[in-house]
Formats: C-alpha cells, sequence, structure tokens
C-alpha cells in the first residue's frame, strides 16, 4: 500500500485513516529524528522502518519549486560470509521480535535459532539460483 501520507508523529488516528486502515494502533518503538546537510549521508540498515521528510532550505528561497532529495535503494544477495550472514539475520529477527509493534499472541513462540537457520540456507540457496536466471531490464518479480 501507499503510505506516502503516514507520519510517524501524527495522531495514529490520522495514520489510520492516510492508510486506509493499515496503521497498526499499538505502534511502540523508539523515534530518532535528524536532519542531513549538504554531503552528508544517511545509512539504514536492512529491515529498519524508517519515514524521510525533505524540505528545500529557506536560504534558496524556491519553496515553490519542493523539496530535492535522492535515494538509493541496492537490494543483493551477499556470496559469502553465509554464516555470519545468517547471525546477523537472526539477530534481527529477535530485536524485531523485542520490538514488536502490537502484542503477539501468547501461543507464538519467540524465534528459534536452528529453525531460523534452516530457514535462512533455504532462502540463501534459492536466491542464489535465482539469481543465475538472466532478466530483462526492467525486471518486475512475479507475484
Amino acid at each position: 500500500s501507499d503510505q506516502s501520507a503516514v507520519h510517524p508523529f501524527r495522531d495514529p488516528e490520522v495514520n489510520r485513516k492516510a492508510s486506509q486502515g493499515q496503521w497498526p494502533d499499538k505502534v511502540d518503538f523508539p523515534v530518532l529524528k535528524g536532519t542531513l546537510r549538504k554531503g552528508d549521508t544517511l545509512y539504514i540498515p536492512a529491515y529498519h522502518w524508517h519515514w524521510v521528510a525533505t524540505s528545500t532550505p529557506p536560504v534558496l528561497g524556491l519553496e515553490e519549486d519542493g523539496a530535492l532529495a535522492l535515494s538509493v535503494n541496492f537490494w543483493w544477495w551477499p556470496i559469502h560470509n553465509d554464516k555470519a550472514m545468517e547471525h546477523w539475520s537472526f539477530q534481527n529477527e529477535c530485536e524485531s521480535w523485542r520490538n514488536a509493534r502490537i502484542p503477539l499472541p501468547s501461543d507464538k513462540l519467540p524465534p528459534d535459532q536452528a529453525a531460523h537457520a534452516a530457514s535462512f540456507y533455504q532462502l540463501t540457496a534459492r536466491q542464489r539460483q535465482e539469481s543465475l536466471t538472466p532478466k530483462h531490464w526492467p525486471f518486475r518479480p512475479s507475484r
């Protein structure tokens, strides 16, 4: 869904309306706010939820032109360090579990290292196999 009208500092009711009911009622996570200046780069690790607003510096006097922003997303599947990636992935899953936006069902068990590892290596093999198939540009994955 298009979440462009959702703003983490707005009232949940406003976000629920903007997201057509998809915004969770109990969003409970730390919100960090910062300002980037000319030449700055912000690295957002994989799987970290983020929201970005841009504005034209008032000194330019170009408010009617709107803001200029550039985002680069590069999604790749590493071809080495599987053990380190699996460990990082499991840590990320555990952190996501601890920082759940909504209460989890009592019957949902916390992440299991062995099950996670099996799933990770299966997905890794599938991604590597898929990467061997030539794709024509622009590539749109099947749904």
